[in-house]
């Protein structure tokens, strides 16, 4: 699915109090890649949130295994399809409206998938529409308060609301808790989790930021911005930039490689 440039942010704190309120840290773990969906990260050192958002732009594609880590107040996207920035106007809304029409909003509000329930049960594996091609993990890292109403996994102890318990009982809880998931998981995923673990550190390669490629060219760029104007800190909905539409196309093609394109505001 298409997603918009955003920034992650607590967003009960948004609600509630008005303040937008970044995580430290923002990553994505790419679990399983079968197109290249890259992650597009609009750089600005000083905020993600800017009325010119003039800015370098990082495409990261998705590879197997690849985890990005980015400082939490900058803005991100997932350009579905990948030159989705590239279109027109015109064909930025004909898109918009294409993919409106295979949604329906239900009675409680929410959206569902406007297909055929049988279209997403293909056992054989012969609908490639509906296969899974980009699984990522996504997550937060923060140093001070977690998000408001964030609920604690009760795998790791923590008790539901309203329930209180002495010290001893707690221990004793807390370890049969313990117990009881720890089995669970060893049957899932193995001894000691094997099946979990990722490559020794030793093993990791460490990819270095490319200098921005710099461009005279000054074609059209739309970035999309999601969320209401409180969240975006943006006048409008869509960013309008310049730059080179040729880099950027050669960027988001990348299969593996990060890319970095100075982007001009207007």
């Amino acid at each position: 699915m298409n997603i918009d440039a955003h920034c992650d942010i607590d967003e009960r704190e948004l609600e509630n109090q008005g303040t937008l309120r970044f995580p430290d840290f923002s990553h994505v773990l790419y679990l399983q890649v079968a197109t290249r969906g890259p992650t597009c990260i609009l750089a600005d050192q000083e905020s993600g949130y800017r009325n010119q958002p003039t800015t370098d732009l990082v495409t990261v594609p998705a590879v197997v295994g690849r985890l990005l880590r980015f400082t939490g107040n900058l803005l991100h996207a997932v350009p579905k399809p990948a030159h989705r920035w590239l279109l027109t106007a015109d064909e930025q809304q004909a898109l918009l409206d294409e993919e409106q029409e295979d949604f329906e909003v239900d009675d409680d509000g929410s959206d569902y998938d406007n297909k055929e329930e049988d279209d997403w049960n293909d056992d054989d594996g012969d609908n490639d529409d509906y296969r899974v091609e980009r699984s990522v993990l996504l997550f937060n890292t923060w140093s001070n308060e977690a998000p408001l109403d964030v609920r604690v996994d009760t795998a790791t102890g923590a008790l539901p609301d309203g329930i209180e318990i002495d010290g001893v009982d707690l221990m004793a809880c807390l370890k049969q808790v313990q117990a009881t998931q720890s089995k669970a998981w060893e049957e899932v995923y193995g001894l000691e989790a094997e099946q979990l673990r990722c490559n020794p550190k030793k093993s990791w390669v460490t990819h270095e930021l490319p200098v921005a490629a710099v461009s005279e060219s000054a074609d059209s760029i739309r970035v999309n911005l999601m969320g209401k104007r409180n969240r975006r800190l943006y006048a409008d909905k869509q960013a309008c930039l310049t730059g080179s539409s040729e880099f950027l196309r050669s960027a988001l093609e990348q299969e593996t490689a990060v890319s970095q394109i100075r982007l001009l505001g207007d």
